[in-house]
């Protein structure tokens, strides 16, 4: 049987990204626009289903999420630096 959820939740980056997010004082939509850019298609709506563990993210999406907040991909995924 394949497992789509841990403890309730799709994804481990979710609290720390929001954590990032709002210390860098950017909203859901400005995180999505920024993403845009780097041609990662997604919206502020799907930003606060990653935030709350209700969606999946793939990797490419991890990569530029970490890129745009700055931080490290290990630590986005783990909490710890690489």
């Amino acid at each position: 049987m394949k497992r789509y959820a841990l403890d309730g939740r799709k994804n481990f980056i979710g609290e720390r990204a929001r954590k990032v997010r709002e210390s860098m004082e950017l909203s859901q939509e400005q995180v999505a626009a920024q993403m845009e850019i780097m041609h990662v298609v997604i919206n502020g709506n799907a930003i606060s289903l990653i935030e709350a563990g209700e969606r999946f993210v793939s990797d490419f999406e991890a990569l530029y999420l970490a890129k745009v907040l700055k931080v490290d991909l290990m630590w986005l995924l783990t909490g710890e630096e690489s």
